[in-house]
Order: structure tokens, then C-alpha cells, then sequence
């Protein structure tokens, strides 16, 4: 059984030493991204075991340039 445990919307803060460098470009101070946990999970002897999982972090379309 595959299973998605957590979805949560979040804000990347960018650091200081990459915004400085590109500020006179309009370079956003953060960027909105989906994080997501996925499990893996197998049944052994009645009891759910996890046998995988997978952290992601989405930046979609509503994310700004250059992340989108």
C-alpha cells in the first residue's frame, strides 16, 4: 500500500548571500512550495511495516521565477 501521510504548504525563505547577488533583478525573497511525505508500507504478519518513504518538495506554477 502506497499512502501520502503529509501534505503541507510552506514558504522558502532565500538566503542572503544568494538574494544580495540578484536583488537589482526583482529576485523574490521566497518561494511557495507543497511538501509532501510518501510511505510504502507492507503487510508482514498482520502488522503494517514501512518499507519505503520519499520526502518531495513541489514548487508549482503559483511559485515564482525562476522556480516555476
Amino acid at each position: 500500500m502506497i499512502g501520502v501521510v503529509q501534505t503541507e504548504k510552506k514558504k522558502l525563505k532565500v538566503k542572503y548571500e544568494l538574494l544580495d547577488p540578484y536583488k537589482p533583478n526583482n529576485y523574490p525573497c521566497e518561494f511557495a512550495y507543497t511538501s509532501r511525505m510518501i510511505l510504502l508500507f507492507q503487510k508482514i504478519r498482520g502488522v503494517d511495516v514501512i518499507l519505503f518513504s520519499f520526502y518531495t518538495e513541489e514548487y508549482g506554477m503559483d511559485c515564482g521565477d525562476p522556480n516555476s
